[in-house]
């Protein structure tokens, strides 16, 4: 498992293949190009792929939820507007990790195979 290819792919948003071409069409698309205009690889093969980096965002920020719930609950108790506070965080947070947990998952389905240059017939 190479450590620096996965964090080039993670938080510089490269293709886990060539790590030379962007992931994404710009950078604030949330959506991935077709294919690495580099090397050829394929960044969605299946229709749900989306689905699990998805799952592990608002998963991440249930937690992130909890702990600054319970932090800010801990040191100044329950004020009026700790939701509003809570809510606003939480978004902001899964708003901000939601395009490197997907990054990271287009490395992940590299590293199994499932992420690969079309096969020419």
């Amino acid at each position: 498992m190479n450590l620096i290819k996965m964090l080039k792919t993670t938080f510089l948003f490269r293709c886990p293949q060539c790590s030379q071409s962007d992931i994404y069409i710009n950078f604030f698309s949330l959506r991935p190009k077709e294919t690495c205009t580099n090397c050829g690889v394929r960044f969605e093969r299946d229709q749900g792929n989306w689905l699990m980096p998805t799952a592990f965002a608002y998963g991440l920020g249930v937690i992130f939820a909890f702990i600054l719930g319970f932090s800010l609950g801990r040191r100044y108790g329950l004020f009026n507007g700790f939701e509003i506070v809570l809510i606003a965080s939480t978004l902001l947070f899964v708003a901000l990790i939601y395009k490197p947990v997907k990054s990271f998952w287009v490395w992940v389905l590299w590293l199994m195979g499932e992420v690969k240059a079309d096969v020419k017939s």
